[in-house]
C-alpha cells in the first residue's frame, strides 16, 4: 500500500473517535442482555460488532501502511504501540519533505522570520525532532515480546505517548513548529508542519493493554460477515470479506442468549404451577409468551443460513415444551394483566382460589351424580336372584340352594 500521511493521519482520528465510544457501547451492551427485551439484546448486539468492524478497519488501514516499511518489525502487540509507529512514521515522512525544501536557495532568507532559537537552521530542527521520535520508540521496543516485562512495557508505551505530546507542545521544537503551521504564505513549510503537529498530538487514549483489532480471513462457521479478532479471539465469523460486512454476521451468543432466557421461563413457570402461585405464575406467563414471541421474531430476522435454521429449530421445540406448561398456567384476563400491571393487585385475588380447585379437582370439575336411595329388590324385578327351576349339574347334585331367612328384620338387616 502506499504511503500516505493525510490517509494515515484520517485513520489514527477515526480510531480515536472509535476508541472513545467504545465504553459507552460496552455499558449499552451489558444493560440490553441484562435486560429482557431480546430483540433490543439483538439490535444492540449488532451495533457493537458494527462498532468493532470498524475499529478492525481503521486498525487494518494503519499496519497495511505502518508495519511494513517502519523497520520496527512485524510483530505489533498493542493498539497503544500501532499508534505510536504510525505518529513516528508521519513525522519522519514528513521531515524528509522538509529536508527537500531546507536545501532550497529560497529558504534561508525565508527562514529568518521564523523562531528558530535554539537551532540555527531548519536542518538542525529537523534532526532534533527526529531524534526525540525515535528515541520514545526505543523505551517501549525493548520491553516488547517479552511476557515477564509486560509491566515494564506498559509503562514504556504510556511514556512515549507522553514524549510525543510533549515534542509539539512543550520543547525546543514547540516554537518553530507553532510558528510555521500559521504560514499560509509557505505552503512548501505549513502543510508537512501542520502534519508534524497533527499527528503529534492526536488525542487517543488507548489502554498499553488493549490488544490489536484485525479482520482475520480464517473462517469456522457458514454466517456471512467479516471474522473480526480481538487478541486471537473470534468474535463472528466470515466467508465472504469482499461482498459482506458485520452488520450481516449472526450473533451466535444472542440467539444462546434468548434460547437460555426462555428455557429460565419455562423451568420459572414450571414451579410457579407446581406451587399454585396464582399471582407469580400469571406475571411468568406473560414474559414467557413475549420471550417466545420476541425470540421468533429476532431468529426470523437473521440471514439464511445453518444458524438461523437451528435458532428457529429449537425455538419450535421449546415451544412445544411451553406449551404444555402454558396450558395449565394461570389465564387472567386481559383488564387484569393492564390492571395489575398498573399497580391493581385486587383485581387478581380470586384467581388463586379458582386456580387452586381446579388444580385439586374442585369446585370445577364436574359433581358426582347423587347416590340413588336404597330399596328393597322386588323378586318379580328383573335383578332378583333366580329361585326357579334350572339345569341341574350332575356333579353337584343332592346338594340344595340355601332358603332365604324367613325373619324380615334379618333379612333387612343382611342387606
Amino acid at each position: 500500500m502506499t504511503f500516505s500521511s493525510p490517509s494515515l493521519i484520517q485513520h489514527l482520528q477515526e480510531l480515536a473517535q472509535q476508541i472513545t465510544a467504545a465504553p459507552p457501547r460496552v455499558e449499552a451492551l451489558y444493560a440490553a442482555f441484562r435486560g429482557q427485551n431480546v430483540a433490543h439484546a439483538f439490535a444492540t448486539h449488532m451495533e457493537a460488532d458494527r462498532h468493532v468492524y470498524a475499529m478492525a478497519t481503521a486498525v487494518a488501514h494503519i499496519k497495511a501502511q505502518v508495519v511494513p516499511h517502519d523497520g520496527l518489525g512485524a510483530v505489533v502487540e498493542s493498539i497503544s504501540e500501532l499508534v505510536l509507529r504510525a505518529q513516528r512514521r508521519i513525522v519522519l515522512a514528513e521531515l524528509d519533505t522538509l529536508r527537500d525544501i531546507a536545501g532550497e536557495p529560497s529558504t534561508c532568507s525565508r527562514c529568518t522570520a521564523l523562531a528558530f532559537n535554539p537551532f540555527e537552521r531548519v536542518e538542525d530542527w529537523i534532526g532534533y525532532v527526529g531524534h526525540e521520535v525515535n528515541g520514545s520508540a526505543q523505551g517501549w521496543i525493548d520491553y516488547r515480546g517479552q511476557a515477564g516485562e509486560r509491566a515494564a512495557y506498559r509503562v514504556a508505551l504510556r511514556e512515549a505517548h507522553a514524549a510525543m505530546r510533549r515534542l509539539a507542545e512543550r520543547s525546543k521544537a514547540t516554537p518553530f513548529l507553532l510558528d510555521a503551521v500559521v504560514r499560509t504564505d509557505w505552503p512548501a513549510l505549513q502543510v508537512p508542519c501542520s502534519r508534524i503537529s497533527v499527528a503529534l498530538t492526536i488525542p487517543i487514549d488507548v489502554d498499553p493493554d488493549m490488544p490489536v483489532v484485525v479482520i482475520d480471513p480464517r473462517s469456522s462457521e457458514l454466517v456471512a460477515g467479516a471474522t473480526v479478532m480481538i487478541d486471537d479471539v473470534l468474535r463472528a465469523s466470515s466467508t465472504d470479506r469482499e461482498t459482506s460486512s458485520l452488520a450481516d454476521a449472526v450473533p451466535s451468543n444472542v440467539c444462546r442468549t434468548a434460547i437460555a432466557e426462555v428455557v429460565r421461563l419455562i423451568l420459572e413457570l414450571k414451579s410457579t404451577n407446581a406451587a399454585i402461585d396464582y399471582e407469580n405464575g400469571a406475571r411468568v406467563r406473560r414474559e414467557l409468551e413475549r420471550g417466545l414471541r420476541e425470540a421468533q421474531q429476532t431468529f426470523e430476522a437473521l440471514p439464511d443460513g445453518p444458524t438461523r435454521a437451528e435458532a428457529l429449530r429449537r425455538i419450535d421445540g421449546l415451544r412445544t415444551v411451553a406449551d404444555r406448561r402454558l396450558v395449565i398456567a394461570p389465564t387472567p384476563s386481559a383488564a387484569a394483566i393492564a390492571a395489575a400491571e398498573a399497580g391493581d393487585r385486587n383485581v387478581l385475588l380470586g384467581g388463586p382460589d379458582e386456580l387452586a380447585a381446579e388444580r385439586l379437582g374442585h369446585g370445577s370439575s364436574r359433581p358426582r351424580p347423587a347416590r340413588r336411595p336404597h330399596s328393597d329388590t322386588r323378586p318379580e324385578s328383573p335383578g332378583a336372584l333366580g329361585i326357579g327351576p334350572c339345569t341341574t349339574n350332575p356333579e353337584t347334585a343332592g346338594l340344595v340352594a340355601p332358603a332365604p331367612p324367613e325373619n324380615p328384620a334379618l333379612d333387612e338387616e343382611h342387606q
